[in-house]
């Protein structure tokens, strides 16, 4: 997100649409500890929802996707099966 973070930004403000991540991993281990400013960065960023994969069966995915819908209502969720 941060190296993309500008240019979503003014993409989103130069074109006067709405940005969307359609595949992200928010729900991975990785952000456990921070989460809230993940979120915040992404939101700052210009990004107005995301599609967050889970990965099929993890419990752990499932309730941090929980966690993640609380932090941002219009985020969405995917399961993957690989």
């Amino acid at each position: 997100l941060a190296r993309v973070r500008g240019s979503a930004q003014f993409a989103a403000l130069a074109v006067g649409v709405a940005v969307i991540d359609s595949h992200c991993h928010l729900a991975g281990d990785k952000f456990t500890d921070d989460l809230e400013a993940v979120v915040a960065r992404a939101r700052a960023a210009g990004l107005e929802r995301v599609l967050t994969i889970l990965e099929a069966g993890d419990p752990v995915e499932a309730g941090q996707a929980a966690r993640l819908e609380q932090l941002w209502p219009d985020c969405r969720v995917a399961v993957g099966v690989h």
